[in-house]
């Protein structure tokens, strides 16, 4: 029996604020997000998709932390007719957006708030659109416990908890980062990622920073790891999208080829016997 071919997805992060970039790499006092002015948001997805993405991590930075901003459906439709798929999210807390997302042609809705505030309109939405469509996306404390906007715990429910539950409603993606002590998004966090897809059932994709193609190699090599986002490190120039792809696509490569390669080995080595027998007879 052959081993199922792994897949690992790396997504380039692109979030946007007022329709454009949000600077990843500028630091910044207040609240309010750095915007790229130098950079055209669907320039920078079409030079990910030139080097190799297959698919797009893309947040609306204004409604994840205002409920009363806008989505630009218009955006994420242009965004959704390039060669990629769009991943999507940031404060999809209704029915209707998800529809609106699913109908700009957003390939995975990613969904926070409303898989703990109403499970049932996840469910429906499930029903209506597909499971493929959804993803759970979780921000949890050093405790473990769900934050939402604010960065303030969410009803209180746990990580695991919740990913447990979104299972059991169809949801087989969980994308997973982790809020530090001091308030940043820094870092990953393999230990309770890979626990979250151990217990879960959940494929995870890390979120948070990832510095280089090692950071890359080491989510790879951690069981129920299926993807990581880059967003930092790909603006600053510290890891080329490029190099990441190749490597773990040349790792996937090797790996989906060994059950073949013994098999034709075993072969071999059969035929070599037969050969020998029929000599010696």
């Amino acid at each position: 029996m052959t081993n199922p071919i792994r897949n690992f997805d790396i997504l380039p992060a692109l979030h946007l604020s007022a329709g454009r970039l949000v600077d990843l790499a500028a630091e910044s006092s207040s609240d309010e997000p750095v915007l790229d002015d130098d950079t055209d948001q669907l320039a920078a997805a079409r030079q990910a998709i030139e080097h190799g993405a297959q698919w797009l991590h893309v947040i609306n930075v204004d409604t994840t932390f205002d409920p009363g901003a806008k989505h630009d459906w218009a955006l994420v439709h242009q965004l959704c007719q390039l060669p990629v798929k769009v991943q999507y999210g940031g404060g999809l807390a209704c029915a209707e957006n998800i529809d609106k997302a699913i109908e700009a042609g957003v390939s995975r809705v990613l969904l926070t708030t409303l898989a703990i505030t109403s499970p049932e309109i996840v469910s429906e939405a499930i029903i209506k659109h597909g499971r493929e469509h959804f993803a759970l996306a979780i921000t949890a404390g050093s405790d473990g416990v769900v934050v939402g906007r604010d960065w303030e715990a969410v009803g209180g429910i746990e990580a695991l908890t919740l990913a447990v539950q979104m299972y059991q409603l169809g949801i087989t993606t969980l994308v997973h980062t982790r809020l530090q002590p001091d308030g940043t998004m820094s870092g990953t966090d393999l230990d309770n990622s890979s626990e979250l897809a151990e217990l879960s059932g959940m494929d995870v994709i890390v979120g948070g920073e990832i510095r280089d193609l090692e950071d890359v190699v080491t989510c790879y090599n951690r069981p129920g790891i299926t993807g990581v986002l880059i967003g930092k490190a790909l603006q600053t120039g510290k890891l080329g999208l490029g190099d990441a792809l190749d490597e773990t696509r040349a790792t996937l490569a090797f790996e989906s080829g060994m059950p073949r390669w013994k098999e034709e080995k075993l072969t071999i080595r059969a035929r070599l016997r037969r050969s020998l027998s029929h000599a010696y007879l």
